[in-house]
């Protein structure tokens, strides 16, 4: 969790578009790494009760190495 400091923001190397966007408007089958819609869905459940506690989990699959 964090406080953006300024308004401006966007992409980087790693990234192709940045937006920011309402929870019920995440485009869930866009997001290409599963550990990333994993910690999405923490992050929500955890807002609801306001706690917010260390999460860790395993990956089902090693991530693939792309040459």
């Amino acid at each position: 969790r964090a406080r953006i400091l300024v308004p401006e923001f966007g992409p980087t190397h790693e990234s192709s578009e940045v937006k920011l966007v309402h929870e019920d408007d995440i485009p869930w089958d866009d997001i290409a790494f599963p550990v990333i819609q994993k910690t999405l869905v923490h992050y929500f459940r955890d807002r609801k009760t306001g706690t917010f506690e260390f999460q860790s989990l395993e990956l089902a699959e090693p991530p693939t190495v792309i040459r």
